[in-house]
């Protein structure tokens, strides 16, 4: 997937405008880092579909809020 690029003001804004779930926060700020999928997984011990899946809800949820 892409990477993100956002200002430290722009990901703040974002962080206040929707409601992540825990495990969404922890992807969103690790691809911020631009960790690979595989290294969100073995961190957070979910399979690589989980957090592909995650991270497009992630997208999802920036989209419809930024629209």
């Amino acid at each position: 997937m892409s990477k993100l690029r956002y200002t430290t003001k722009e990901v703040e804004n974002i962080k206040s405008l929707i409601y992540f779930t825990e495990d969404e926060l922890k992807i969103f700020e690790m691809w911020l880092r631009e960790k690979s999928i595989i290294e969100m997984s073995l961190e957070l011990n979910l399979s690589t579909a989980t957090i592909s899946r995650r991270k497009k809800s992630i997208k999802d949820k920036i989209t419809r809020a930024l629209v």
